[in-house]
C-alpha cells in the first residue's frame, strides 16, 4: 500500500466489505478519493473501524449533531 491510499470500511447491507482507496486531495475534514467498488453514497465506517473485519454483521446507528 503506497502512502497515497488508506482502507476503508463499507457497510452493505448490514456486513462490513474493506476497500483500499486513493486519496487524490483533501480538504479539511474531507477528502476525495478513487476506489473500485464504492460509489457516492455508499455507507462507510468513520469511527471504530479499526475493531472490524471483512465480512461481519453491524448494526448502523444515525448519529444527530448537537
Amino acid at each position: 500500500m503506497s502512502p497515497d491510499e488508506v482502507r476503508v470500511v463499507e457497510v452493505d447491507d448490514g456486513v462490513t466489505v474493506l476497500h483500499t482507496v486513493e486519496i487524490l486531495g483533501r480538504s479539511g475534514p474531507r477528502a476525495l478519493v478513487r476506489a473500485e467498488g464504492l460509489d457516492a453514497g455508499d455507507l462507510v465506517v468513520v469511527r471504530g473501524n479499526e475493531r472490524l473485519r471483512p465480512g461481519q454483521a453491524v448494526r448502523v446507528e444515525e448519529v444527530r449533531g448537537p
